[in-house]
């Protein structure tokens, strides 16, 4: 599967069709894999276009999410559909900066809110039935936790991208799964709301406080401090792990026991998520990057 690409003035073209009023300040901004997108302004306003060449599923989870989820901080949804064969979501766009963007001071002050949004995404309502990624129906698609995490990291296709890829180092990998093996016994039972894809990318802030998550196409059901590990994963500036730990340690109805093991589980499932996606994707050098992050992470 290859990455979105619609041109700029496909864009221009398309709004300028949809809106009454003449749109300005069209500029392609950083997308996920499988997403292009755009910030434009419109009588004054800021706003955030998305296209998707696969599917509109992610659109409609965030949809569900800003609908259902009030308390959580998501983009108002101006529109969603179809421009030629791309799906398309718009959206109000956010004055704040991404938490990559943020320096050493900022993220440190923004912290005490983000593990209070964390905590508000977390504790929200569980519906359906099932672990991991849910679908439309709000089910996810396994039986257990586990299972959706060993479907992430792909174990089966690890020799075939080792003879395909050289710089692929399969015996680390080998070795991060034997730990992540026997650290999956504390899973715990019970189901929580989580992003599944809680990245510094996918975070807004703006004052000190969250000012909104996007991209909720990997929401799932399954063990909160997934969502801590993810943040964390590539973050070397403060130990976010630490600060979450006190600011938690006594919360009423997440459950913090063996919290040391489960976190360390999920920073192992980052590590092998991060390397096999960029083996996958043929990405060396950002391969390599992923090595260095799970061995800081991981101590090793």
């Amino acid at each position: 599967m290859s990455k979105t690409q619609i041109h700029k003035h496909q864009v221009q073209r398309f709004l300028d069709t949809h809106f009454k009023q003449p749109i300005d300040k069209l500029e392609v901004i950083n997308s996920g894999e499988f997403s292009q997108a755009y910030t434009f302004e419109n009588v004054g306003k800021k706003f955030v276009i998305r296209f998707n060449s696969f599917t509109d599923e992610g659109f409609k989870k965030e949809a569900i999410v800003h609908a259902e989820y009030a308390a959580v901080p998501t983009p108002k949804i101006i529109d969603t559909g179809i421009y030629d064969s791309f799906h398309y979501s718009i959206t109000e766009s956010y004055n704040g900066l991404q938490l990559h963007k943020l320096d050493g001071e900022q993220i440190e002050a923004v912290l005490p809110n983000l593990f209070a949004t964390m905590n508000t995404m977390h504790t929200q309502p569980v519906k359906g039935k099932g672990f991991g990624v849910w679908g439309l129906d709000q089910n996810g698609a396994f039986e257990s936790f586990e299972a959706q995490l060993r479907r992430f990291i792909h174990v089966d296709k690890w020799e075939k991208w080792a003879a395909q890829h050289p710089f692929f180092d399969i015996g680390f990998a080998k070795t991060l799964k034997v730990e992540f093996d026997a650290l999956v016994q504390y899973i715990p039972a019970d189901r929580y709301f989580l992003h599944g894809d809680f990245g510094r990318t996918n975070i807004f802030a703006l004052d000190n406080r969250i000012e909104g998550v996007i991209d909720w196409s990997e929401a799932m059901y399954g063990d909160f401090l997934l969502d801590l590990a993810w943040c964390a994963f590539w973050e070397s500036r403060v130990d976010m792990v630490a600060a979450y730990y006190d600011f938690n340690k006594e919360h009423p109805t997440l459950d913090m026991t063996n919290f040391e093991a489960r976190v360390r589980l999920y920073l192992l499932f980052s590590s092998l998520n991060n390397i096999v996606f960029e083996v996958a994707k043929g990405r060396e050098t950002s391969y390599h990057d992923a090595v260095l992050a799970a061995k800081r992470n991981l101590n090793l």
